[in-house]
């Protein structure tokens, strides 16, 4: 079994399986499609609940394998902020301890602008969703935020249902 189904079945407490995987998939592509985002990830809680890692990666096959178990500290930069604030974080990358794909498209380039949502299920923050772009003259803005706010608590509503049908 992979790192990233082992991560995506604890997430969802192994009742949902596959299907409860591609609705995550689909989730983060669909948030990286209406934000008009390069790049989108979701990232899980750990079990001690300190770290976010990288289980999932829209957008380059490239940054899904460099990204893919990295950890970001919960409370370091946006993404780490969102899952200790239970708010979405909205910026430029502040936490530079995440390896990047060494190119992209052809060129050197690193996320200019990160949109980051915490996936709650009720007080407990499960992950975090995250969309990148990487051009900075479009930073992410009020409609992007709140159009990923709902697509994190759509990702948060899986395991709802799961504790529902226990």
């Amino acid at each position: 079994m992979s790192s990233r189904k082992a991560s995506l079945d604890a997430l969802l407490g192994g009742s949902y399986g596959a299907p409860a995987a591609e609705v995550l998939r689909l989730l983060v592509d669909l948030g990286v499609q209406v934000t008009g985002a390069e790049e989108g990830s979701l990232l899980l809680a750990d079990r001690n609940g300190r770290d976010l890692v990288f289980v999932l990666t829209s957008g380059s096959r490239r940054s899904a394998r460099t990204l893919a178990g990295q950890r970001v500290p919960i409370g370091k930069g946006l993404t780490g902020l969102a899952a200790k604030t239970r708010e979405v974080q909205i910026g430029s990358p502040t936490f530079k301890d995440i390896r990047q794909a060494r190119l992209r498209r052809g060129r050197a380039g690193e996320p200019q602008a990160v949109l980051a949502a915490p996936i709650l299920a009720g007080d407990e923050v499960l992950g975090v969703m995250t969309a990148v772009r990487f051009d900075a003259t479009k930073p992410f803005g009020a409609t992007d935020e709140t159009l990923y706010a709902r697509i994190a608590t759509v990702a948060g509503l899986l395991d709802r249902a799961r504790r529902a049908m226990r």
